[in-house]
C-alpha cells in the first residue's frame, strides 16, 4: 500500500515540527491562544506514524485527549483513509503498516508517562501541564536522557513566571535555557495573529477579548509572554457571551447538578444538567437571606420528582459573609434533612484557592464548548462579566 498524504500545516506551525526538521532536542514555543498549534500538532503526528516514529502526545486531561481524536485525528484519517487505528482503551494511535504508534497521556493520570521511550514528546498546553514539575522531572526528563535521539515540544500560552510554591515554572524555565542559545535548544514564539487561518470575524473575537484583558493579560494570552504576575484583571476572561449564552430548559430525565453557595446575601444555587459532554446551566436561585428552609422549598419546587437523581456539591467551608459560621458541615446536613436525600447524593469539598479556582475556571470556559449558560441566570451572567 501506498501512503501519498500531504500535511496540510502553516508557516508557524512547520517552524515548530520541523520542516526541515531541526537539530535541537528541545524545541520550545510559548504562543497565543487560537494559534493553531493542536492542529499543527495533529498533521505532525500522523506524519510521524506514518514515517514509523514512536510518538507520545501529553495533554492536560483526558477529555481532551478524546475529544481531539474525534474532532482532529479521525475526520483527517477517513478522508484519506490512512492506515491508522486507535485503540480507545490503550489511547494509542497505531500505524500497523510502519509499525509507528502515538501514546496519549494525560497530566491527571502521571503514573502513565513512565517508563517508555519515544521519538517525538509533545506537550500540548505545555504552560498547565509543565507547572507541576513531578511529569518533567520524573517522566519525561528520563525519557530524554535514555534515547538521545529523542526530541520534546513544549507548546502553550505561558502561565507565569511562577509556581504556587513560588519555584520558577518548568516552561518558563525551557523557555529562558533556549532564549539565552543553550546547547541543544529552539525558541520560537508566535502570537495569536500569527496564525494564517483565523478568519476576520476570529480576529474581532480576539480583539474582543482584549479589550477586556489588563495590559499583562493581553501579553500573556495574545502574544505568548511569560509574566510576573497577573492582578486585576476579569476573573472569568474567557467567558464570552455569543458563545456561552445559549437557551437551555430544564429536563427531568437528565442527570442534574445543584451548586450552592452559602452567602448571607445573596444565598444562592445553579442548576446545571449534563447531556452527553455538554452541561448547560438551566436555571439558578437567589434568597436575599440565608435560609435553608426557604433554599430546599425553592430547590423542590424547581426539580419536582427530578430531586432523587441530582447531585449536591458547593463549598465546605464558607467565607467571612457565609451564614452564621466558618465551617458549613451543619449547613449541608440541615439541606439534607429538609431535601431528604441521601448522603450519596453530597459531593462537597473544600473550596480551591482563588488562584487555582481562576486557573480552572477559565481553561473550562475556554476549552469546554458545551458548556453553556441560559439567558435567565441573569446574576450569574453578571457575574462572569464584572467579577475580578
Amino acid at each position: 500500500m501506498d501512503i501519498n498524504y500531504r500535511l496540510s500545516v502553516t508557516p508557524p506551525q512547520q517552524q515548530i515540527f520541523g520542516t526541515p526538521p531541526s537539530e535541537a532536542r528541545f524545541i520550545v514555543c510559548p504562543k497565543g491562544r487560537r494559534f493553531g498549534a493542536t492542529y499543527g500538532m495533529k498533521e505532525y503526528s500522523i506524519g510521524w506514524l506514518l514515517m514509523g516514529k514512536k510518538v507520545l502526545w501529553g495533554d492536560t486531561v483526558h477529555g481532551n485527549i478524546d475529544r481531539y481524536l474525534e474532532r482532529y485525528f479521525m475526520p483527517t484519517i477517513k478522508k484519506y483513509d490512512l492506515p491508522l487505528t486507535y485503540s480507545k482503551q490503550g489511547k494509542q494511535l497505531i500505524c500497523e503498516l510502519t509499525g509507528g504508534y502515538c501514546d496519549f497521556r494525560s497530566a491527571d493520570n502521571p503514573e502513565n508517562w513512565e517508563g517508555f521511550g519515544y521519538d517525538k514528546i509533545l506537550l500540548n498546553e505545555a504552560g498547565i501541564i509543565l507547572k507541576n514539575d513531578y511529569l518533567y522531572t520524573n517522566a519525561v526528563l528520563p525519557m530524554l536522557m535514555d534515547y538521545p535521539n529523542s526530541q520534546l515540544f513544549a507548546v502553550g500560552t505561558p502561565k507565569g513566571k511562577k509556581r504556587r510554591d513560588g519555584g520558577e515554572h518548568r516552561f518558563y524555565s525551557l523557555a529562558r535555557s533556549a532564549q539565552e542559545g543553550k546547547e541543544g535548544f529552539k525558541f520560537l514564539r508566535f502570537s495569536s495573529y500569527d496564525n494564517p487561518m483565523l478568519r476576520p470575524e476570529d480576529i474581532d473575537s480576539l480583539k474582543a477579548e482584549i479589550s477586556a484583558m489588563t495590559p499583562e493579560m493581553v501579553a500573556q494570552e495574545i502574544y505568548g509572554e511569560f509574566i510576573d504576575a497577573v492582578e486585576g484583571q476579569l476573573f472569568a476572561y474567557t467567558f464570552e457571551k455569543a458563545r456561552h449564552i445559549k437557551p437551555a430548559t430544564f429536563n427531568p430525565a437528565l442527570p442534574t447538578f445543584v451548586s450552592l453557595d452559602f452567602n448571607i446575601q445573596p444565598f444562592a444555587a445553579i442548576i446545571v444538567q449534563r447531556e452527553g459532554q455538554a452541561y448547560r446551566v438551566v436555571d439558578e436561585i437567589e434568597i436575599k437571606t440565608g435560609s435553608i428552609p426557604e433554599m430546599a422549598e425553592r430547590i423542590k419546587s424547581k426539580l419536582g420528582n427530578a430531586i432523587s437523581i441530582t447531585t449536591f456539591t458547593g463549598d465546605y467551608t464558607g467565607g467571612k459573609r457565609s451564614i452564621e459560621q466558618s465551617d458549613n458541615a451543619s449547613l449541608w446536613s440541615q439541606l439534607q434533612r429538609e431535601l431528604r436525600i441521601g448522603g450519596r447524593q453530597m459531593n462537597i469539598s473544600f473550596n480551591p484557592q482563588h488562584k487555582t479556582s481562576r486557573e480552572d475556571s477559565n481553561y473550562f470556559l475556554y476549552h469546554y464548548p458545551e458548556f453553556t449558560i441560559d439567558a435567565r441566570c441573569a446574576n450569574l451572567i453578571n457575574d462572569l462579566e464584572t467579577v475580578q
